[in-house]
Formats: structure tokens, C-alpha cells, sequence
């Protein structure tokens, strides 16, 4: 994003001082080709309006960076709130959520125990 509006603002300056030349050569203080100049500042034109469109696309995925936070930071504080009162519950009240997030649990020999959550730990939900 930075480098992004870095290379925005320093193709408009250059787009200014190119257009400050002009002006220069048509009032006769400078000396200069007008159509090698004119091609430069239709070149950086070019270039000034594919900086502004890179740092619009980057100033866009910011946002959606920053939206996907918020969303993210909401569920982590609801899982904070979830493990207070959890932590705050009677044992019989522990037994009721922890049944509820638990659909079964397996123990086979060698003490190999298996979870069966009614609730999914997908990483795609945390990314």
C-alpha cells in the first residue's frame, strides 16, 4: 500500500514537471523537441494512471483486509466471553456445555481416545 501511493505520488509529480516544461518551451524560456516532450508527457500519463489504478486495487484489498479482521477479532471475543462463563459455571453446568460441544468420545485399547465435536475446528475458518 505504501510503496503503492510512493509510486503514485512520484509519477504525478513527474507529470507536473513535465507540464511545467512545457509551458517553458512555448514561452520560449527553454529550448526543447515539443514532440519528445509531448511523448513524455503522454507516457507518464500512462504511467500516473496505472500507479493510481495499483494503489486504488491495494487501497481495496486493504479494506477487505481490515473488514475480514473486524470479523475475525468479533469471533475471537465471543470465544473469550464463551470461556469466562464457562470458567465461572458449576461443575453441572460445565457438564451441560461441554456435552453439548462433545457429540462423542471413543477410548480404544492402548487409551487411543477419538473426539466427535458437533462443531468444526476447519482451518478455512481461521484464515
Amino acid at each position: 500500500m505504501a510503496q503503492a501511493k510512493r509510486l503514485y505520488v512520484q509519477k504525478a509529480k513527474e507529470l507536473t514537471d513535465l507540464r511545467a516544461e512545457t509551458l517553458k518551451i512555448i514561452r520560449g524560456e527553454r529550448k526543447l523537441s515539443a514532440e519528445l516532450l509531448n511523448s513524455l508527457v503522454s507516457e507518464t500519463e500512462a504511467q500516473a494512471a496505472a500507479e493510481e489504478q495499483n494503489l486504488k486495487k491495494a487501497q481495496a484489498e486493504l479494506d477487505q483486509l481490515l473488514a475480514s479482521n473486524a470479523a475475525v477479532e468479533k469471533e475471537y471475543n465471543q470465544i473469550l466471553s464463551w470461556a469466562d462463563l464457562y470458567d465461572q459455571a458449576t461443575f453441572d453446568a460445565k457438564k451441560m456445555i461441554v456435552s453439548q460441544l462433545i457429540r462423542a468420545v471413543y477410548v480404544r485399547r492402548d487409551y487411543e481416545v477419538e473426539i466427535d465435536f458437533n462443531i468444526s475446528f476447519d482451518e478455512e475458518l481461521w484464515q
